[in-house]
């Protein structure tokens, strides 16, 4: 019997979705101070908090797309955000820096279920689920520079 692999994207589409309006509400999540440092690849991780007004009620994440600047432009390989998994009155200790750094707070733990990652648009139908009193106010942004 002769078995054969074939690699499938699941999250790629030739369906175009709408375009969305830039007056939409929108959240940008920027790294600041990253120095990369001088190993082949490195993960860099950085906490930050929604907006109130986004935590205050569920929201649905209609599209997510990655910003890179034009320093980061070719080294950025991609990034990921993850949503905290923790009770409201949990707080997620401030980092800023590489992922399996001994630095890295044990709090940041929680931090696992991925909220996007490629340049993704839902369909009209669909959206991810963010927001609500009783979740986690906390994301930490993970970007592969290589």
């Amino acid at each position: 019997m002769n078995l054969t692999l074939q690699r499938v994207q699941l999250l790629k589409t030739r369906v175009k979705f709408r375009q969305i309006p830039d007056e939409d509400p929108h959240i940008d999540f920027l790294n600041q101070d990253v120095t990369i440092p001088n190993v082949e690849t490195t993960y860099w991780c950085t906490r930050f908090k929604l907006p109130s007004n986004i935590v205050e009620k569920p929201h649905h994440i209609i599209r997510f797309d990655g910003v890179i600047s034009p320093q980061s432009n070719g080294i950025v390989h991609h990034m990921e955000l993850f949503h905290c998994d923790v009770s409201s009155d949990i707080d997620i200790p401030e980092y800023n820096g590489v992922c399996t750094s001994e630095q890295k707070p044990m709090g940041l733990t929680p931090c696992r279920r991925v909220i996007g990652a490629t340049n993704f648009t839902y369909p009209d139908e669909a959206g991810g689920l963010i927001g609500e009193p009783r979740k986690s106010s906390y994301v930490i942004l993970e970007v592969h520079f290589n």
